[in-house]
């Protein structure tokens, strides 16, 4: 199975309708995010992505927010039954490019074990995205996972996870992940794939 990035679509939707059509995940949900003065984060109620693609475009789906409008702010997505992700985080660092060399060493070291172990883990495809947040997301595509059963595929993630020392919570089977692409709810930078972190 061919793997492709966020940076692949034009738009947020198209990349959507790519995770539930073309990568056949069905369960696909996105939501909303944002900052309440306090400076505290609220959430959305999660939607199914394929059950809004069968609701008008001007149908209010959440609060006063039409299907189209409600894709359109969507920040969140859920993690795919054949995606994981390891969520690399360090609390002193605002930009990749002058990024903390302890968290520049950990980041090297999971690439690697995963190269490493490429074959064995059945990766498929990886992408690397920062979150502008002090932290990098790596975005695993394991298309085997779909042949395991969800409490399989939890056990598959929570031992990789653990392994390499990584956010633990990315092994549910009903996880949020910050949308590629969009502004990180942290930070308030985009989400980018990047290529240059080891130069």
């Amino acid at each position: 199975m061919f793997f492709k990035s966020r940076s692949c679509f034009k738009h947020k939707a198209e990349y959507l309708y790519y995770l539930q059509n073309d990568l056949g995940f069905n369960d696909l949900e996105i939501c909303i995010s944002g900052n309440r003065q306090d400076g505290s984060i609220w959430f959305s109620e999660w939607l199914n992505f394929f059950e809004l693609l069968h609701k008008g475009k001007n149908e209010v789906v959440w609060k006063n927010l039409t299907r189209d409008t409600f894709i359109e702010k969507c920040t969140h997505r859920r993690i795919l039954d054949i995606e994981l992700v390891l969520d690399i985080d360090d609390m002193n660092i605002n930009d990749y490019k002058y990024f903390n060399q302890d968290l520049l060493e950990k980041t090297r070291i999971v690439i690697n074990t995963l190269i490493e172990n490429r074959k064995k883990l059945e990766i498929d495809s990886y992408f690397i995205y920062f979150t502008g947040s002090k932290s990098f997301h790596i975005h695993c595509f394991i298309s085997n996972l779909r042949n395991k059963t969800p409490n399989e595929r939890e056990k598959f993630k929570r031992f990789v996870l653990n392994e390499l020392k990584c956010d633990m919570m990315k092994s549910s089977n009903r996880t949020m992940i910050a949308l590629e692409g969009e502004k990180h709810y942290k930070s308030g930078k985009e989400k980018i794939e990047v290529t240059d972190i080891w130069k």
